[in-house]
């Protein structure tokens, strides 16, 4: 719960006590929403750095210009320095995420695979260059070393990572590349998505410029593991047009697979995907 007291301690001395009602959410103790009266309501969410609040509040305003549905920021933003922490004030989104629904039906997952496609439809002018000409600028090395990286508690899987030709040969091809940058959620999975008459998206502490391969592999993941179903994965893919498709998603794939090594069915699709190149 980090400093899950200090913070309400600020809270309630902004707002006073009276009237006001304080509802945790979310898993890690940084995140309430405020009830003010008994009707106006806001959501409180504390980050750990400048960095992080500045690309929260750029994200929320840029997505909204762009017109996807997220928060709007209600309030500046206010430092905690005894805590290290910024809290940001945003608005309250009716509905109920993702990940609570029990068992939603199709629809509900190709609106919300809809809803993805359109967030990741932005580009990025970056550094005045448009989009589509930008190298890769060492972006899939990175991502191999952070492969690397989480499977070092496992000496077997680093040694099978380490020895498997393709890997490498696979990331050299996507270097010599150009590619998209494109909008990226940065944390996508069903506790960040709100299903109401419209599905928005939260938590954009994370949000860039990147591969929207990444947040789909990731949610992939996600979707597989609470409901057994890949809907969105496939809606998502049904109109994408991208030669190299299939190359990104045995990467990001490998890197999810080795992240979550802890479920069974990853474990085996893991090892399916470094012997035989498989797909899952």
């Amino acid at each position: 719960m980090g400093g899950s007291p200090l913070i309400l301690e600020y809270i309630r001395e902004r707002f006073g006590s009276e009237g006001l009602e304080v509802t945790p959410v979310g898993k890690h103790g940084r995140a309430f929403v405020l009830t003010i009266e008994g009707s106006s309501r806001m959501v409180v969410k504390a980050v750990g750095s400048e960095g992080k609040w500045r690309r929260y509040i750029w994200a929320s305003y840029f997505l909204r210009e762009k017109g996807v549905d997220v928060p709007s920021m209600r309030l500046s933003p206010v430092s905690l320095p005894e805590l290290d922490l910024f809290l940001i004030f945003e608005e309250y989104l009716p509905g109920e995420a993702l990940s609570s629904l029990g068992d939603p039906r199709g629809e509900i997952l190709e609106k919300v695979a809809g809803a993805i496609r359109k967030f990741h439809s932005i580009e990025s002018e970056k550094w005045g260059v448009p989009a589509k000409g930008l190298k890769s600028k060492g972006f899939f090395k990175r991502h191999l070393r952070k492969i690397e990286k989480w499977s070092q508690g496992d000496a077997r899987l680093y040694r099978e990572i380490s020895r498997r030709g393709w890997i490498k040969k696979l990331v050299r091809k996507l270097e010599k590349v150009e590619r998209r940058y494109q909008m990226t959620h940065g944390d996508l999975h069903g506790e960040n998505i709100m299903v109401s008459d419209r599905i928005c998206f939260v938590d954009l502490v994370r949000s860039g410029f990147g591969s929207c391969v990444k947040d789909l592999v990731r949610f992939d993941v996600w979707e597989r593991r609470r409901w057994g179903t890949r809907v969105i994965f496939h809606s998502y893919l049904r109109d994408v047009e991208d030669p190299l498709l299939e190359e990104k998603l045995k990467l990001f794939f490998l890197g999810e697979f080795v992240r979550r090594r802890d479920l069974e069915w990853v474990k085996d699709a893991l090892w399916r995907l470094l012997e035989k190149e498989e797909l899952s």
